[in-house]
Order: C-alpha cells, then sequence, then structure tokens
C-alpha cells in the first residue's frame, strides 16, 4: 500500500446461512434472537441442519472485501483456527483482492450461524472461538504505516475495549503516531453507550489518531444519550448534536446509516445526506457493512484526489450497501461492486474544483448539503 489503502482489523468469522421452519430455532434451544455458544454447542447446531451456504464474514472482513471489489488495496488482520473453515476464509478474501494477515490458532474459526425462518424471524447463534485470540503482536506496525485509513470492528470493543493490551487500542496508537485516519463501526447500541465517553474524548483530544464513527441510527441514539443523558426525542435534536459534535472539523466525522432514509455524514459542524430507494428485503445482515467499505473507497480516492465530497461518499456506501441486500445471504455482488468500481472512477477524473458540480450530477444528486441546525427540525422520527 501506498498511503491510499485500507487495512482492517476485526474478528475472523465464517458466516453460516441456514433457512428453516417458523419455530425451529426455538426447538433447537435457540431462545434469544442472538445468542453465543461453544464451539461443541456450535458442531451439534450444525449437525441438525442442512447443509447452509456460508460467506468469510465479520464487519471489518465485510468492509475489506467491498474496498478492494470497488479498486482499493485492502489488507485485513485477524485470526482463524486451522480447520476448513480457516482455509475458506482465507480464500474468500483471496477472492476478493483482499491481503490477507491471519494468524493460526488450535481454536476452532469463528463461525456466524443465522437461521432465517419461513415467517421472517431470523435467530443467530454465535461462536468466535478462535477470532477472540488476537493480540496486540498480530498487528504489523509497517503495514498500518502504509495504509491511508485503518478500519476497526467495532464489537473489538465490547470484549477488551481500550485497555493498554487491547488490540483496538494498539491499532489506534499506530494510527496516531502515523498520522492516520482511523475508522470505528460500532457495531451496537451497547457498545455505543458503553464506549461513548471515552470515544467523544477522542474525538477531541490532541496527538491522537483522528477518527470517523459509522453507526447505525439506533447506536446514534445510544451514544447520544449516553453523552446528554437524554431520552429519545425528535430526530432532529440527534442531528443537530452531531454538527455540533464535528463542529471543530475536519475531525471528528461522524457517520449515521438509517436503513431506507439512506444516511448522513456530519463533518465541519454540516450534515451532509445521501438518500436512497427503499428496497424490500429479507435480510440486512452485512449491508453496514458493505456501506463502510464503499464509503471509505470512496473517500481515500478523493483524499488522493485533494477532493473529498462527504455526500460523494455516503452515496458510494449506500450503493455498495445495495450490493447486498439485492444478494442471497451476506454475500458481495461483484458484478455490482465492479460497476460502481467503474463510476468511482469516472467521478475522479473530474475531480477539479471546475468540475465538481458535474461530478455531483453523475451522483444522481445525491449529497445533499446542510449547515447548522438541520431544516427538518419540526421532525418526529
Amino acid at each position: 500500500m501506498d498511503g491510499t489503502g485500507l487495512f482492517c482489523l476485526g474478528n475472523a468469522l465464517v458466516d453460516l446461512f441456514a433457512d428453516v421452519e417458523d419455530g425451529a430455532a426455538a426447538a433447537l434451544g435457540l431462545s434469544e434472537p442472538v445468542q453465543h455458544v461453544s464451539p461443541e454447542r456450535m458442531q451439534e447446531l450444525l449437525a441438525a441442519l442442512p447443509e447452509p451456504s456460508a460467506a468469510s464474514g465479520g464487519g471489518a472482513a465485510n468492509a475489506a472485501k467491498t474496498a478492494s471489489l470497488l479498486g482499493v488495496q485492502t489488507v485485513f488482520a485477524g485470526t482463524i483456527g486451522r480447520d476448513s473453515w480457516g482455509d475458506f476464509f482465507e480464500q474468500e478474501l483471496c477472492d476478493a483482492g483482499v491481503r490477507p494477515l491471519l494468524g493460526r490458532t488450535a481454536a476452532s474459526t469463528g463461525i456466524c450461524l443465522v437461521l432465517r425462518e419461513a415467517g421472517g424471524r431470523r435467530v443467530i447463534a454465535a461462536c468466535p472461538a478462535a477470532a477472540l485470540e488476537l493480540k496486540t503482536g498480530d498487528i504489523p506496525p509497517d503495514r498500518v504505516r502504509q495504509a491511508g485509513a485503518v478500519v476497526i470492528d467495532g464489537y473489538m470493543l465490547g470484549r477488551q475495549g481500550l485497555g493498554p493490551e487491547s488490540p483496538v487500542q494498539r491499532i489506534l496508537d499506530l494510527a496516531g503516531e502515523y498520522g492516520i485516519v482511523a475508522v470505528l463501526d460500532l457495531g451496537s447500541a451497547a457498545i455505543a453507550a458503553g464506549c461513548a465517553g471515552e470515544l467523544a474524548r477522542r474525538c477531541h483530544r490532541q496527538g491522537v489518531a483522528p477518527l470517523m464513527l459509522f453507526m447505525n441510527e439506533a447506536e446514534a441514539w445510544s451514544f447520544y444519550q449516553a453523552l446528554e443523558g437524554a431520552g429519545t426525542e425528535a430526530y432532529w435534536r440527534l442531528s443537530a448534536y452531531f454538527c455540533r459534535f464535528t463542529a471543530p472539523g475536519p475531525f471528528p466525522l461522524v457517520v449515521v446509516k438509517r436503513g431506507a432514509l439512506g444516511s448522513e455524514v456530519y463533518a465541519g459542524g454540516r450534515r451532509y445526506q445521501a438518500p436512497t430507494e427503499a428496497l424490500e428485503t429479507a435480510d440486512s445482515l452485512g449491508a453496514g457493512d458493505a456501506y463502510c467499505g464503499g464509503f471509505m473507497a470512496a473517500w481515500l480516492r478523493g483524499k488522493f484526489l485533494r477532493q473529498c465530497l462527504p455526500g460523494e461518499c455516503a452515496a458510494l456506501g449506500n450503493r455498495a450497501a445495495r450490493t447486498v441486500l439485492d444478494a442471497p445471504g451476506a454475500r458481495l455482488s461483484r458484478e455490482r461492486l465492479v460497476e460502481l468500481a467503474k463510476e468511482a472512477v469516472a467521478l475522479g477524473s473530474f475531480r477539479s474544483a471546475k468540475k465538481v458540480a458535474t461530478a455531483r450530477r453523475m451522483a444522481k444528486g445525491e449529497g445533499r448539503v446542510q449547515s447548522g441546525l438541520p431544516s427538518d427540525a419540526s421532525d418526529t422520527s
């Protein structure tokens, strides 16, 4: 990498998808929407199910594959087992053009089993196993130094937080040392609330890695409530808060993924909106990860060309997410992403002050910018 690539760090998991009848999850003893199980229990579950479809997974790995298929040099670091699922995970990364930096351990490769019942209910059983054995020594400083940005799986914050021996802390330290942007996709409302205070302090502290925070709407509310002590109010209050939060600029930058409503980017005290078309889908798993990969692919290209337009980054993120929504499982549509990559190159070729308006028109009008208090101040969503 030459300063324009992406270094991704996260849980290395294989996602397995099984379509089952209503009530099948309960019959297997899976009573919660999401539960963690032991490796032995996971083997029992797999033996009781029809052969599932498989894809390499984990938030940072999905983002890495998306960015790579969009033409970005990408590295992924994680830990897998010395087993066939580990081989499968590594091969999927290679097939997407990602350079894998994978430690191998005696533990089994992590698995995320997704049961999709006929009535639409989704139940997840997760067994991280080897993914939990990632250590600070597994992060090569020279690879981080060569990157244009690092992407960190937010679920790792829930496991080890930001303690001195945490891989997350290690990569944030390296990013700060080398002046590289660090991207945290928060992963869950609980993590957003639990880490809000520390992340807010880091966002406005001198001498640390500049931060981008990615979150969905539920995570954004949890982050806001943890810092402000406020309840769920009109959405414009949340939006106004992030305008204030990012006002120092150019960092921190906050991205809120709103599903069918598109996404919003808060940077330098402004809000940039990227609407999208609503899509009926049975499963959105992996769409947020693809969004992150698409957004960062556009951001890195804009950084290289010295013309970053947050709305355009968000627009490409929306389109990348849609390739997952259009496909079965959490699989990326390679053909669609290749087409998006061509579009990104076309946009990049117009990145002169003279032709930015043309580039925006090619982005189909996505990327409206508003400053200060949002115009939808009467929003009660």
